[in-house]
């Protein structure tokens, strides 16, 4: 196999995990010897924390909702951190009905966004969403920017 091949392969998978992980240094070359041999150096350097780690399941939604009079169709913003919104039956629990009730108006192909924004709210996966997880998860769920 040519010298040359399996540091260029080593380069490669290197930067393929530096997509899906975190941050890489690479440095060295390749350099030839009086009797010819070939000498290669490669140095690494791995660090994490430059980028924000985030589980494969967490996401982040941009939100916006908005209060409107079917009579003279005038709108308000409404302030999508607010878990009163979203316990449409007041029951002081947010389920899947209650979000079907609240994004009834909302396309069918849009529909799966909500299951996700429910789905990363719902933080012990039962089926509801408390008061305590909804204040706990709401800030790692939702954008600021949407919390007005």
């Amino acid at each position: 196999m040519n010298s040359t091949v399996i540091p260029a392969v080593l380069l490669v998978c290197l930067m393929v995990l530096d997509l899906a992980a975190a941050q890489w240094e690479i440095s060295g070359g390749i350099s030839a010897t009086n009797s010819g041999a070939v000498k290669a150096e490669v140095k690494v350097t791995f660090k994490w924390g430059k980028r924000k780690s985030r589980s494969t399941r967490e996401e982040v939604f941009d939100v916006m909702l908005y209060m409107v009079n079917t009579q003279t169709g005038s709108s308000v913003r409404l302030n999508p951190c607010d878990f009163a919104l979203y316990d449409q039956d007041g029951d002081m629990e947010v389920t899947m009905k209650d979000f079907d009730l609240m994004f009834a108006q909302m396309e069918k192909d849009q529909h799966r966004l909500i299951e996700q924004l429910f789905n990363e709210l719902d933080r012990d996966h039962d089926g509801k969403i408390s008061l305590m997880e909804f204040e706990k998860m709401k800030r790692h769920v939702i954008s600021k920017k949407s919390c007005s």
